[in-house]
């Protein structure tokens, strides 16, 4: 009698966890599609932004950037996924990333030191050849 007791036991066991994934699967799946329509507006917006010519490193570009990540970051732990993971299977968020970042500057001081140096140097040098020019022409036969 305790065998029969024993195996309906695991057989309400086992479909009880047939239950509980299916409804882990029908959660998961309208958290996903929560999850990509919160994502959809923020780079919906980014790319708005990006429309009106906004430039990079601006200030929307990083709060875009935060909320997006703060938005993945909580969809990954609620489901045990891996957080880099979904981020590259996200080809937008690495364009908003990327969007959020100041471009480099360029160091004009060194410019302007190699733009001092080097146009007197080149004008000296085309003085040189015009005066070795004249004098082949005076030394040829020229007047």
């Amino acid at each position: 009698m305790s065998e029969t007791i024993q195996s309906t036991n695991a057989a309400a066991s086992s479909e009880t966890s047939f239950l509980n994934r299916k409804w882990k699967l029908i959660l998961f799946f309208f958290a996903k599609r929560a999850f990509e329509s919160r994502l959809e507006g923020i780079l919906r917006a980014a790319a708005g932004h990006e429309g009106n010519s906004l430039p990079s490193g601006d200030h929307h570009y990083q709060l875009l950037s935060t909320e997006a990540d703060s938005v993945c970051t909580e969809f990954a732990k609620r489901w045990a996924l891996d957080v880099d993971l979904l981020r590259a299977r996200i080809p937008g968020l690495a364009k908003l990333v990327g969007l959020s970042v100041p471009p480099p500057t360029k160091n004009y001081g060194t410019l302007t030191c190699v733009a001092v140096v080097v146009i007197p140097l080149a004008l000296f040098l085309m003085g040189a050849m015009a005066g070795l020019v004249n004098v082949g022409f005076h030394l040829v036969g020229g007047r």
